[in-house]
């Protein structure tokens, strides 16, 4: 019997996952009509940040279909694996937009970081990760990450240089700017601020109803990114 926590973990993540993808394509398809880059990379940002919780959406629907759980290594790997080329697009993003000039060193350091991120997520998965604990087909598995591991360490600096590079540099342009322009990069700034506190309390809160409404985070950051952006 299915708990209260899958319905509201598992729906949540679908949601997310389904609206990444539609914005995503949304802004991609607008992007081939005005042959703009930005909304280009936009798109794809969107899409791998709502690929972000292909995890739990794959589980919940893996239990509703089959009554167990998908494998643990897999609903990992399905999760975090969108987070490196979701890191580079972000960063790319914020040079464009903040500082043109340092846009590919930010995104070749992030490349290097990125693929040391996804080797240890592939290959040293064990470490990565907390102790699986098996939901039997009731609930949406919990990948929680080993906060010692060096996976944990690099996803925190991922968020902290969005935060800072991204957020924060947004909203020092918005506060030296005037008008449109200005309106612009406040969206931006809070599309970013967003991004970074739903996926703060996602990776540490567990599955409950603080964690269903932070998930919105998610969501709602894809809106104002998009507006600031288009």
């Amino acid at each position: 019997m299915v708990t209260v926590n899958f319905w509201l973990t598992g729906t949540s993540a679908l949601f997310v996952v389904i609206f990444g993808v539609i914005v995503g394509l949304i802004a991609l398809i607008k992007s081939i009509k005005t042959k703009q880059k930005l909304l280009r990379n936009f798109g794809f940002m969107a899409i791998l940040m709502g690929l972000l919780l292909l995890g739990p959406a794959t589980d919940f629907w893996f239990v509703l279909l089959t009554g167990n759980n998908i494998d643990y290594y897999l609903y990992c790997v399905l999760s975090y694996m969108w987070v490196a080329p979701g890191i580079v697009f972000i960063m790319w993003i914020g040079g464009e937009l903040i500082a043109k000039k340092a846009k590919w060193y930010l995104v070749g350091i992030y490349t290097v970081i990125g693929i040391i991120f996804e080797y240890f997520l592939f290959f040293q998965h064990s470490g990565s990760f907390k102790p699986f604990v098996d939901p039997l087909g009731e609930d949406i598995i919990d990948a929680s990450f080993n906060t010692a591991s060096l996976t944990f360490i690099i996803i925190a600096v991922f968020i902290v240089s969005v935060l800072l590079f991204d957020g924060v540099g947004a909203l020092r342009k918005a506060i030296q700017l005037t008008g449109e322009l200005r309106k612009k990069f406040i969206y931006l700034t809070i599309g970013f601020f967003l991004f970074c506190i739903a996926a703060v309390m996602d990776a540490l809160l567990e599955p409950g109803i603080i964690l269903f409404l932070a998930r919105f985070g998610f969501i709602a950051d894809n809106v104002f990114l998009y507006i600031g952006i288009k």
